[in-house]
């Protein structure tokens, strides 16, 4: 594999020997628009398996943890403007966020080796690089109605993933399940969509008609939900971007009613800083910066997410009307 993708007006390429490994990020970044002939602003290329464990070579210096990752630290080196993470044994990554060139080797030669280096790594890859390109990352998904955006931000758990699938089966276009980049193309907040495949549990199959097929599906070795492109399953291409109107935060509760409350933007904020990365300081403030002006100007809301999802649809599609 060895492909240039569009993500969010950043040009990538993607190199990859390993089939098995090109075939899992080549599914994450399907719906991602190609253009083979762009120059690119950001290199990933991906070794192994059985790769050499020296490379990349670990920067030179003291590092700091930014992250604690189950298994291994993600360690920020501030002289030379470097990410580095080691999982021994399974995969390692440095990520050079000044030249937009991230080495990812897979050590080992498991499939959950190739997982590990092809989702979580490259996802962390992603979003902390694209910083530099004033795409700053949201965990959050993303629906849109009548062009007017919906941020459902939210941990494992939350109800995130729930609510966005169910939002999309009621006619609401989609863009992301679990991260956005917010930029300001003109001195206006704007949503790009990463249109990854879509994580649900087991708890979601059972409760979407549509997904029931997922519930014999095998997990991926180290992924605790199953996997989904949308395209796939529902037939509908994702939306490029659309201008954030609503941020709502999903809490699953007792009961079959829905019901949506007000939320402090302070508390709103509160709830989004926890996946910032502090690595360098400028690209950090800048970051924190762009999630307290989308709390400041757009209305935001606890979403207090009941069983019965026609009402899940109706209460947000009632509140984007």
């Amino acid at each position: 594999m060895d492909s240039v993708v569009v993500l969010a007006g950043v040009a990538v390429r993607v190199r990859c020997e390993d089939p098995m490994a090109a075939e899992l990020i080549g599914s994450r970044f399907r719906s991602l628009e190609s253009d083979p002939t762009r120059t690119p602003d950001m290199v990933v290329e991906i070794r192994g398996p059985g790769c050499d464990p020296g490379w990349p070579l670990q920067p030179e210096g003291k590092g700091r943890p930014v992250y604690d990752a189950p298994g291994a630290e993600i360690e920020y080196f501030d002289d030379s403007d470097q990410l580095f993470v080691d999982f021994e044994g399974s995969a390692r990554m440095l990520c050079v966020l000044g030249e937009g060139l991230v080495e990812i080797a897979i050590t080992g030669d498991g499939l959950g080796d190739r997982v590990l280096a092809t989702h979580p790594l490259v996802t962390v890859a992603l979003v902390e690089t694209m910083k530099r390109f004033g795409r700053f990352p949201l965990h959050a998904a993303a629906l849109a109605l009548n062009g007017k955006g919906v941020l459902v931000p939210g941990a494992s758990g939350s109800g995130k993933s729930t609510t966005s699938v169910t939002l999309l089966r009621a006619g609401f276009d989609f863009l992301s399940d679990d991260t956005v980049f917010l930029t300001r193309p003109a001195d206006d907040l704007w949503v790009e969509g990463f249109p990854d495949e879509v994580d649900v549990t087991e708890h979601t199959v059972a409760r979407i008609p549509e997904l029931y097929h997922l519930a014999d599906a095998p997990l991926l070795p180290g992924r605790d939900k199953h996997g989904f492109r949308i395209e796939d399953v529902f037939g509908v291409a994702p939306l490029p971007g659309c201008r954030p109107e609503f941020l709502i935060a999903p809490q699953v509760v007792p009961g079959p009613a829905s019901e949506l409350e007000p939320l402090a933007p302070s508390e709103a904020f509160m709830g989004l800083i926890p996946n910032v990365l502090m690595t360098d300081p400028s690209a950090s403030q800048a970051h924190l910066d762009m999630l307290a002006e989308l709390v400041e100007s757009v209305p935001c809301l606890r979403f207090r997410v009941g069983s019965d999802l026609d009402g899940v649809a109706a209460c947000v599609a009632d509140l984007v009307s």
